[in-house]
Protein backbone atom coordinates (compact mmCIF):
# COMPACT_ATOMS: atom_id res chain seq x y z
CA UNK A 1 0.00 0.00 0.00
CA UNK A 2 1.62 3.14 -1.18
CA UNK A 3 1.45 6.11 1.46
CA UNK A 4 -0.79 9.02 -0.08
CA UNK A 5 2.79 11.35 0.00
CA UNK A 6 4.35 9.19 -2.59
CA UNK A 7 1.48 8.64 -4.98
CA UNK A 8 1.44 11.25 -8.02
CA UNK A 9 -1.04 13.39 -9.52
CA UNK A 10 -2.68 12.04 -12.26
CA UNK A 11 -5.22 13.49 -15.02
CA UNK A 12 -8.27 12.64 -16.37
CA UNK A 13 -7.36 12.07 -19.66
CA UNK A 14 -5.20 9.25 -19.03
CA UNK A 15 -7.36 7.74 -16.38
CA UNK A 16 -9.89 7.76 -19.39
CA UNK A 17 -7.15 5.60 -21.44
CA UNK A 18 -7.64 2.44 -18.51
CA UNK A 19 -10.95 1.47 -19.30
CA UNK A 20 -10.30 -2.11 -20.34
CA UNK A 21 -10.63 -5.18 -17.90
CA UNK A 22 -6.77 -5.52 -18.99
CA UNK A 23 -5.64 -2.30 -18.14
CA UNK A 24 -8.73 -1.64 -15.35
CA UNK A 25 -8.52 2.09 -13.57
CA UNK A 26 -11.47 3.58 -11.14
CA UNK A 27 -11.58 6.46 -9.14
CA UNK A 28 -13.07 6.65 -5.72
CA UNK A 29 -12.87 9.55 -3.18
CA UNK A 30 -10.64 11.25 -5.91
CA UNK A 31 -8.24 8.23 -5.39
CA UNK A 32 -6.65 6.06 -8.35
CA UNK A 33 -7.11 1.97 -8.30
CA UNK A 34 -5.80 -0.26 -10.39
CA UNK A 35 -8.38 -2.89 -10.59
CA UNK A 36 -7.01 -5.62 -13.36
CA UNK A 37 -6.00 -8.40 -10.94
CA UNK A 38 -8.46 -7.69 -8.62
CA UNK A 39 -11.35 -7.91 -11.28
CA UNK A 40 -10.70 -11.62 -10.83
CA UNK A 41 -11.17 -12.38 -7.14
CA UNK A 42 -13.67 -9.56 -6.32
CA UNK A 43 -16.25 -11.00 -3.65
CA UNK A 44 -19.58 -9.49 -5.44
CA UNK A 45 -17.63 -9.96 -9.06
CA UNK A 46 -16.25 -8.49 -12.01
CA UNK A 47 -19.48 -7.38 -13.57
CA UNK A 48 -20.14 -4.68 -10.40
CA UNK A 49 -16.75 -3.13 -11.27
CA UNK A 50 -16.15 -3.19 -15.28
CA UNK A 51 -19.27 -0.52 -15.94
CA UNK A 52 -17.20 1.88 -14.26
CA UNK A 53 -13.64 1.90 -15.62
CA UNK A 54 -12.19 5.20 -15.78
CA UNK A 55 -15.13 6.71 -14.25
CA UNK A 56 -15.08 8.32 -11.12
CA UNK A 57 -17.42 5.46 -9.07
CA UNK A 58 -17.38 7.31 -5.57
CA UNK A 59 -21.03 7.15 -5.66
CA UNK A 60 -21.24 3.30 -6.64
CA UNK A 61 -18.75 3.05 -4.14
CA UNK A 62 -21.10 4.32 -1.17
CA UNK A 63 -24.36 3.17 -2.49
CA UNK A 64 -25.99 0.99 -0.02
CA UNK A 65 -28.69 -0.39 -2.09
CA UNK A 66 -26.68 -2.01 -4.22
CA UNK A 67 -23.72 -3.03 -2.06
CA UNK A 68 -22.02 -2.66 0.77
CA UNK A 69 -18.73 -2.05 1.36
CA UNK A 70 -17.16 -2.78 5.13
CA UNK A 71 -14.20 -1.14 6.81
CA UNK A 72 -12.11 -4.42 6.05
CA UNK A 73 -13.22 -3.91 2.10
CA UNK A 74 -11.72 0.05 2.49
CA UNK A 75 -8.66 -1.14 4.06
CA UNK A 76 -7.96 -3.62 0.81
CA UNK A 77 -8.91 -0.84 -1.30
CA UNK A 78 -6.16 0.67 -0.26
CA UNK A 79 -4.21 -2.12 -1.78
CA UNK A 80 -4.53 -1.24 -5.35
CA UNK A 81 -4.08 2.95 -4.86
CA UNK A 82 -2.10 4.25 -7.54
CA UNK A 83 -2.08 7.95 -7.76
CA UNK A 84 -4.86 11.14 -6.99
CA UNK A 85 -6.75 12.94 -9.33
CA UNK A 86 -5.32 15.72 -10.54
CA UNK A 87 -7.94 18.32 -9.23
CA UNK A 88 -8.23 16.65 -5.49
CA UNK A 89 -7.46 19.67 -3.54
CA UNK A 90 -4.40 18.94 -1.38
CA UNK A 91 -5.98 19.60 1.87
CA UNK A 92 -7.78 16.67 1.67
CA UNK A 93 -4.97 14.54 0.87
CA UNK A 94 -3.09 15.69 3.73
CA UNK A 95 -6.72 14.97 5.45
CA UNK A 96 -6.83 11.48 4.56
CA UNK A 97 -2.60 11.02 4.99
CA UNK A 98 -3.17 11.69 8.78
CA UNK A 99 -6.01 9.60 9.19
CA UNK A 100 -4.02 6.51 7.59
CA UNK A 101 -1.10 7.29 8.99
CA UNK A 102 -2.66 6.62 13.03
CA UNK A 103 -3.86 3.16 11.17
CA UNK A 104 -0.49 2.36 9.67
CA UNK A 105 1.07 3.24 13.25
CA UNK A 106 -1.24 1.02 15.14
CA UNK A 107 0.08 -2.10 12.82
CA UNK A 108 2.24 -4.45 13.74
CA UNK A 109 5.62 -4.31 11.94
CA UNK A 110 5.81 -7.64 9.34
CA UNK A 111 8.35 -8.11 6.61
CA UNK A 112 5.98 -9.61 3.72
CA UNK A 113 9.04 -10.98 1.94
CA UNK A 114 10.12 -13.24 4.34
CA UNK A 115 8.15 -16.30 5.95
CA UNK A 116 4.76 -15.14 8.11
CA UNK A 117 4.31 -17.98 10.79
CA UNK A 118 7.15 -17.05 12.81
CA UNK A 119 6.41 -13.63 12.44
CA UNK A 120 2.49 -13.77 13.47
CA UNK A 121 3.04 -15.90 16.16
CA UNK A 122 5.25 -13.07 18.20
CA UNK A 123 2.33 -10.61 17.86
CA UNK A 124 0.67 -11.14 21.50
CA UNK A 125 -2.08 -9.95 21.87
CA UNK A 126 -2.10 -7.60 18.82
CA UNK A 127 -2.32 -11.28 16.93
CA UNK A 128 -6.10 -11.47 16.74
CA UNK A 129 -6.35 -7.93 15.24
CA UNK A 130 -4.01 -7.70 12.88
CA UNK A 131 -5.14 -11.17 11.11
CA UNK A 132 -8.88 -10.01 10.88
CA UNK A 133 -8.50 -6.34 9.68
CA UNK A 134 -6.98 -7.09 6.04
CA UNK A 135 -3.81 -5.52 6.81
CA UNK A 136 -1.37 -7.20 3.86
CA UNK A 137 -0.23 -3.95 2.17
CA UNK A 138 -0.36 -4.75 -1.83
CA UNK A 139 -2.51 -6.39 -4.06
CA UNK A 140 -0.40 -10.17 -4.52
CA UNK A 141 -2.95 -13.27 -4.57
CA UNK A 142 -0.16 -15.57 -1.76
CA UNK A 143 2.71 -15.21 0.89
CA UNK A 144 5.29 -16.95 2.23
CA UNK A 145 4.30 -19.38 5.53
CA UNK A 146 8.13 -20.00 5.58
CA UNK A 147 11.65 -19.21 4.49
CA UNK A 148 12.51 -22.66 3.82
CA UNK A 149 11.39 -23.46 0.29
CA UNK A 150 10.74 -27.07 1.40
CA UNK A 151 8.43 -26.45 3.91
CA UNK A 152 7.05 -23.62 2.42
CA UNK A 153 5.96 -26.22 -0.56
CA UNK A 154 4.46 -28.31 2.26
CA UNK A 155 1.93 -26.03 2.66
CA UNK A 156 0.15 -25.62 -0.87
CA UNK A 157 -2.68 -27.38 -1.65
CA UNK A 158 -4.79 -27.27 -5.15
CA UNK A 159 -8.15 -27.49 -5.31
CA UNK A 160 -8.25 -30.71 -7.06
CA UNK A 161 -6.62 -32.72 -4.67
CA UNK A 162 -9.90 -32.95 -3.03
CA UNK A 163 -12.09 -34.71 -5.39
CA UNK A 164 -8.78 -36.99 -6.59
CA UNK A 165 -8.30 -38.10 -2.78
CA UNK A 166 -11.45 -38.00 -1.47
CA UNK A 167 -13.93 -39.57 -3.71
CA UNK A 168 -11.93 -42.44 -4.52
CA UNK A 169 -11.99 -43.35 -0.58
CA UNK A 170 -15.45 -42.64 -0.57
CA UNK A 171 -16.46 -44.76 -3.43
CA UNK A 172 -14.18 -47.97 -1.94
CA UNK A 173 -15.77 -47.26 1.92
CA UNK A 174 -19.24 -47.42 0.56
CA UNK A 175 -17.91 -50.31 -1.61
CA UNK A 176 -16.57 -52.54 1.32
CA UNK A 177 -19.41 -51.62 3.87
CA UNK A 178 -21.92 -53.19 1.42
CA UNK A 179 -19.55 -56.14 0.13
CA UNK A 180 -17.72 -56.97 2.92
CA UNK A 181 -19.91 -55.72 5.68
CA UNK A 182 -23.49 -56.83 4.53
CA UNK A 183 -24.64 -53.23 4.56
CA UNK A 184 -27.99 -52.49 2.03
CA UNK A 185 -26.89 -50.81 -0.67
CA UNK A 186 -30.10 -48.77 -0.87
CA UNK A 187 -29.00 -47.04 1.87
CA UNK A 188 -25.96 -45.27 0.62
CA UNK A 189 -27.90 -42.16 -0.57
CA UNK A 190 -29.53 -42.03 3.00
CA UNK A 191 -25.89 -42.07 4.55
CA UNK A 192 -24.39 -39.56 1.78
CA UNK A 193 -27.61 -37.01 3.05
CA UNK A 194 -26.82 -38.03 7.11
CA UNK A 195 -23.22 -37.33 6.21
CA UNK A 196 -23.84 -34.04 4.62
CA UNK A 197 -25.78 -32.55 7.23
CA UNK A 198 -23.49 -34.37 9.99
CA UNK A 199 -20.24 -33.08 8.28
CA UNK A 200 -22.10 -29.87 7.97
CA UNK A 201 -22.40 -29.52 12.28
CA UNK A 202 -19.27 -30.59 12.59
CA UNK A 203 -18.14 -27.70 9.54
CA UNK A 204 -20.02 -25.08 11.92
CA UNK A 205 -18.32 -25.83 15.54
CA UNK A 206 -14.71 -25.89 13.98
CA UNK A 207 -14.86 -23.00 12.21
CA UNK A 208 -16.59 -21.32 15.74
CA UNK A 209 -14.70 -22.93 18.26
CA UNK A 210 -11.41 -24.36 16.87
CA UNK A 211 -10.44 -22.02 13.43
CA UNK A 212 -11.44 -19.07 15.80
CA UNK A 213 -10.65 -19.37 19.13
CA UNK A 214 -9.15 -15.94 20.89
CA UNK A 215 -5.35 -17.06 20.43
CA UNK A 216 -2.56 -14.62 22.34
CA UNK A 217 0.35 -16.88 23.03
CA UNK A 218 3.24 -17.77 20.68
CA UNK A 219 2.44 -21.59 19.51
CA UNK A 220 -1.20 -20.78 20.13
CA UNK A 221 -0.91 -17.87 17.39
CA UNK A 222 1.24 -20.28 15.09
CA UNK A 223 -1.20 -22.99 15.25
CA UNK A 224 -4.12 -20.64 14.40
CA UNK A 225 -2.42 -18.70 11.93
CA UNK A 226 -1.64 -22.25 10.24
CA UNK A 227 -5.07 -23.58 10.57
CA UNK A 228 -6.95 -20.99 9.64
CA UNK A 229 -5.36 -17.26 10.24
CA UNK A 230 -3.52 -17.06 6.68
CA UNK A 231 -7.04 -17.15 5.16
CA UNK A 232 -8.28 -14.63 6.86
CA UNK A 233 -5.41 -12.14 5.79
CA UNK A 234 -5.42 -13.74 1.92
CA UNK A 235 -9.06 -15.03 1.09
CA UNK A 236 -7.84 -15.51 -2.21
CA UNK A 237 -4.56 -17.60 -2.12
CA UNK A 238 -5.28 -20.59 -5.12
CA UNK A 239 -3.06 -22.66 -2.80
CA UNK A 240 -3.84 -22.61 0.67
CA UNK A 241 -7.77 -22.58 0.72
CA UNK A 242 -8.79 -26.76 0.93
CA UNK A 243 -7.50 -28.39 3.62
CA UNK A 244 -4.45 -31.13 3.25
CA UNK A 245 -5.92 -34.67 2.85
CA UNK A 246 -3.16 -35.22 5.81
CA UNK A 247 -5.19 -33.09 8.37
CA UNK A 248 -8.58 -34.41 6.95
CA UNK A 249 -7.46 -37.77 7.60
CA UNK A 250 -6.55 -37.89 11.02
CA UNK A 251 -9.98 -36.20 11.65
CA UNK A 252 -11.85 -39.22 9.81
CA UNK A 253 -10.15 -41.76 11.88
CA UNK A 254 -10.72 -39.61 14.76
CA UNK A 255 -14.48 -39.86 13.99
CA UNK A 256 -14.27 -43.75 13.13
CA UNK A 257 -12.57 -44.64 16.08
CA UNK A 258 -15.54 -42.88 18.00
CA UNK A 259 -18.82 -44.00 15.94
CA UNK A 260 -17.34 -47.73 16.26
CA UNK A 261 -17.40 -47.90 20.11
CA UNK A 262 -21.16 -47.30 19.74
CA UNK A 263 -22.86 -48.88 16.63
CA UNK A 264 -21.96 -51.50 14.05
CA UNK A 265 -19.21 -51.74 12.04
CA UNK A 266 -20.90 -51.47 9.16
CA UNK A 267 -22.69 -47.93 10.07
CA UNK A 268 -19.58 -46.65 11.31
CA UNK A 269 -18.11 -47.04 7.81
CA UNK A 270 -20.91 -46.15 6.28
CA UNK A 271 -21.48 -42.73 8.58
CA UNK A 272 -17.28 -42.04 8.19
CA UNK A 273 -17.82 -42.35 4.40
CA UNK A 274 -20.82 -39.83 4.69
CA UNK A 275 -19.59 -37.51 6.04
CA UNK A 276 -16.03 -37.71 4.15
CA UNK A 277 -19.14 -37.51 1.11
CA UNK A 278 -19.76 -34.07 2.64
CA UNK A 279 -16.45 -32.97 3.56
CA UNK A 280 -15.72 -33.21 0.07
CA UNK A 281 -18.46 -31.22 -0.97
CA UNK A 282 -17.84 -28.66 1.57
CA UNK A 283 -14.04 -28.23 0.41
CA UNK A 284 -15.32 -27.75 -3.50
CA UNK A 285 -18.14 -25.03 -2.59
CA UNK A 286 -15.42 -23.05 -0.33
CA UNK A 287 -12.85 -23.03 -3.16
CA UNK A 288 -15.98 -22.04 -6.01
CA UNK A 289 -17.68 -19.68 -3.55
CA UNK A 290 -14.16 -17.60 -3.41
CA UNK A 291 -12.71 -18.03 -7.00
CA UNK A 292 -16.18 -18.23 -9.20
CA UNK A 293 -19.12 -15.92 -9.70
CA UNK A 294 -21.99 -18.73 -9.38
CA UNK A 295 -25.04 -18.11 -11.33
CA UNK A 296 -27.75 -20.30 -9.97
CA UNK A 297 -28.82 -19.24 -6.69
CA UNK A 298 -27.43 -21.91 -4.09
CA UNK A 299 -23.84 -21.36 -4.51
CA UNK A 300 -24.79 -17.78 -5.35
CA UNK A 301 -26.64 -17.86 -1.34
CA UNK A 302 -23.49 -19.18 0.02
CA UNK A 303 -21.31 -16.86 -2.08
CA UNK A 304 -22.84 -13.99 -0.30
CA UNK A 305 -23.06 -15.98 3.19
CA UNK A 306 -19.24 -16.50 3.41
CA UNK A 307 -17.96 -13.15 1.94
CA UNK A 308 -20.09 -11.99 4.57
CA UNK A 309 -18.04 -13.46 7.29
CA UNK A 310 -14.59 -12.22 5.62
CA UNK A 311 -15.43 -8.92 4.83
CA UNK A 312 -18.29 -7.79 7.03
CA UNK A 313 -17.87 -9.49 10.26
CA UNK A 314 -15.56 -12.95 10.83
CA UNK A 315 -17.50 -13.54 14.23
CA UNK A 316 -20.27 -15.20 12.31
CA UNK A 317 -21.22 -16.81 9.31
CA UNK A 318 -19.67 -19.84 10.00
CA UNK A 319 -21.10 -22.17 7.72
CA UNK A 320 -19.72 -22.61 4.42
CA UNK A 321 -21.31 -25.83 2.68
CA UNK A 322 -24.82 -25.14 3.81
CA UNK A 323 -26.38 -22.15 6.25
CA UNK A 324 -28.43 -24.95 7.87
CA UNK A 325 -26.95 -24.77 11.31
CA UNK A 326 -26.00 -20.88 11.00
CA UNK A 327 -30.26 -20.41 10.69
CA UNK A 328 -30.73 -23.25 13.47
CA UNK A 329 -28.29 -21.39 16.16
CA UNK A 330 -29.03 -18.11 15.40
CA UNK A 331 -25.56 -16.82 13.85
CA UNK A 332 -26.66 -16.20 10.66
CA UNK A 333 -26.36 -12.61 9.09
CA UNK A 334 -26.94 -10.96 5.83
CA UNK A 335 -25.76 -7.95 3.32
CA UNK A 336 -29.52 -6.55 4.01
CA UNK A 337 -28.82 -6.72 7.71
CA UNK A 338 -25.43 -4.67 7.37
CA UNK A 339 -27.37 -2.67 5.02
CA UNK A 340 -30.37 -1.61 7.57
CA UNK A 341 -27.24 -0.65 10.09
CA UNK A 342 -24.95 1.01 7.65
CA UNK A 343 -28.26 3.36 6.65
CA UNK A 344 -29.06 4.15 10.59
CA UNK A 345 -25.54 5.31 11.52
CA UNK A 346 -25.21 7.38 8.06
CA UNK A 347 -28.88 9.48 8.79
Amino acid sequence: MAKLESLRRISWSEIQKHDTEENAWIVIGGYVYEMHQFLKVHPGGAELITPHLAKDSSAAFMDLKSHVHSRNAQNMLRKFRVGIVEDKPQSEVDRDAAAESKIIDDVPAIDWNRGLVFQASALGDKYQKWVHNCFFPNSAQTLKYFDNPILEGLTKNPWWVIPLVWFPIVTFLFYYAVTQLGQNPMTIPLFMAIGFLSWGLMEWTLHKYVFHWDSKTYFANMLHFMVHGYHHIMPMDPYRLVFPPLGTAVIAWGVFSFLKNFVPLNIAVMQTAGMLFGYTLYDMTHYWVHFHQPKTWPLRNMKKHHMYHHYADHNINWGISSKFWDVAFGTNASWDGLKTVFTKKSK
